[in-house]
């Protein structure tokens, strides 16, 4: 019973794994449940092993190689810096999200937040000290101790070059002058002394370049980290970062708090209010219950104030899934009609095919600028436009920041992504056993029930499979149409570091590629599950 009862859980994790696309993994459970052990063993070495070695043997290499590679950018990022920035990015993120939460904060919750908040800032501020004093330190020791080690024997040689340079240079000025006495009294010709200055020439070019050479040695020992100083500056940066941060806490839990500032204009309101009991002329009745209106409009417009939060990598991630669905949404709506249309009637299958071939393999810039000026003609002023309108309203879109650059973006989308849908549901559609339309004629079904009971359910697994490839085209596309169109998202983003230029810049683009990767490979994972399920071949995913 109870190896029965386990099978029944190796075969539905199996089943799983199946459906989900990670096939590779069937050999770790099947060696668990102690089925044919050499032969699990034997695959998990060829197909998951040997890739796990192939992987840290690609990051050893990156690793190495990445400090030797000098660019405008400074030195390639090795994988401890592109951690560190995506730790960088999501310590942001929190830091952002806890101002927000302490700006809203109320009464006595207020209250014990600013306590907690006060005591780190105490804790914090002597670590900071510390820490400050310990790069004094290491600074000291970086110029009196390690700078003179390495650069006692390049001194040396830049200073004996200079000495021997001054003296070579001495004796060919005398040659020179010697020389030019000679080609005035005849016994050298004029020939033989543009001769010497070329040779003259020569030399003083060759030791220049040995000079530069010199002096770029002793420039490189310079440039080099001494470990112990960068750790010391890291850790007394990431402590004066904290400190910034928490005094920002203090003033959003204190001066800058929604509640405190609705209570302090509360009370100038009921001074207001005081004073207007005792106006006793007409001109002062109607000056003070003019300021007591605009008070009140005051104390509304605070108590519905949000913290203005920057923009952070999560906020973009979450607005370039939400255009990429938006423009996948419209393409398999565009696109599934039209192929099951083409599928079904070889005339409009002759009709669409010139425009499936000649608009196909347009590029996404091109539809990109074609959008910004059609649709952008659609919304004249898009902060009054009742479309932008009712999509801020919605309490978690509206979060998102719904823009004409977010439409052109996701338009882009839909139209690079409508075609792999387009022409794949209108093969499968095609692809239908004739017998099945056969019984469906000979049982005298209409064209709607053939349609929701023959044609989409035999032609799913194309239709998804087509989908699945919309999708991962979308997503390619949209980080594109981001960038071009300064669309909030992940494309933007990568573009405002590459602007930007520095070595922590280049870290964070390294990281994003890593971030769309990572949420291209779960949009896949999903589409898997999605053909898996409609699918009654029984035959397995691609990879």
């Amino acid at each position: 019973m109870s190896e029965k009862r386990s099978d029944q859980i190796k075969y539905s994790i199996l089943k799983f794994l199946d459906v989900t696309g990670f096939t590779v993994l069937d050999p770790v459970i099947r060696l668990i449940f102690r089925e044919e052990t050499d032969k699990q063993c034997k695959a998990i070495g060829k197909f998951l092993v040997v890739p796990i070695l192939f992987l840290f043997f690609c990051l050893a290499m990156w690793w190495k190689i990445a400090p030797q590679h000098k660019t405008k950018s400074g030195e390639v990022p090795t994988p401890d810096k592109v951690w560190n920035s995506a730790k960088i990015n999501h310590t942001f993120d929190y830091r952002e999200t806890t101002k927000a939460e302490d700006f809203i904060a109320r009464s006595e919750s207020r209250k014990e937040i600013l306590k907690q908040v006060q005591s780190q800032i105490v804790s914090i501020r002597l670590e900071a000290e510390q820490a400050k004093n310990q790069v004094l330190l290491m600074e000291e020791k970086f110029k009196n101790d390690f700078l003179p080690s390495k650069l006692e024997v390049p001194n040396t040689n830049l200073s004996n070059y200079l000495s021997e340079v001054n003296i070579l240079s001495n004796r060919r000025k005398e040659e020179l002058n010697v020389l030019k006495a000679e080609v005035m009294n005849g016994k050298t010709t004029k020939k033989e002394f543009v001769h010497l200055l070329e040779e003259q020439d020569k030399l003083v070019d060759q030791e220049k370049k040995i000079l530069k050479e010199l002096r770029s040695v002793i420039s490189e020992i310079r440039s080099q980290k001494f470990k112990p100083l960068e750790k010391a500056r890291s850790v007394y940066n990431n402590l004066a970062n904290e400190l910034q941060f928490l005094k920002k806490r203090e003033e959003f839990l204190t001066k800058s708090n929604r509640s405190v500032r609705v209570q302090e204009a509360n009370d100038k309101l009921q001074l207001s209010i005081e004073d207007l009991e005792l106006a006793t002329t007409e001109k002062d009745i109607y000056l003070r219950a003019k300021k007591v209106i605009r008070q009140k409009e005051s104390i509304a417009r605070l108590e519905g104030q949000q913290y203005a939060s920057a923009v952070t990598v999560y906020k973009q991630i979450k607005r370039s899934i939400f255009t990429v669905l938006c423009g996948f949404l419209m393409a398999a709506i565009i696109a599934i009609p039209l192929g099951i249309m083409c599928g079904l009637n070889k005339v409009v299958m002759a009709c669409l095919t010139p425009f499936i071939s000649v608009f196909k393999p347009v590029s996404p810039v091109v539809w990109l600028l074609i959008f910004q000026i059609i649709v952008g003609a659609f919304f004249p002023d898009p902060e009054t436009h009742p479309f932008f309108l009712f999509f801020s309203s919605i309490p978690y879109i509206g979060s998102l920041n719904i823009n004409p650059a977010l439409v052109f973006s996701a338009c882009t989308v839909a139209i690079c992504a409508v075609w792999p849908a387009l022409v794949n549901t209108a093969l499968g559609v095609s692809s239908i056993d004739k017998d099945h339309i056969n019984v469906a004629r000979v049982l005298r079904l209409g064209f709607k029930d053939r349609l929701f009971k023959i044609i989409i359910p035999s032609s799913l697994p194309y239709v998804f499979a087509g989908l699945r490839i919309s999708l991962g085209v979308g997503w390619m596309v949209l980080i594109a149409a981001e960038a071009l169109s300064s669309s909030d998202g992940l494309g933007k983003f990568v573009w405002d570091e590459y602007q930007n230029g520095s070595s922590y810049s280049f870290a964070n683009i390294i990281y994003a590629c890593f971030v769309v990767g990572i949420i291209g490979f779960c949009l896949d994972r999903i589409m898997i599950v999605l053909q898996r399920i409609v699918s009654f071949d029984g035959g397995t995913t691609s990879v």
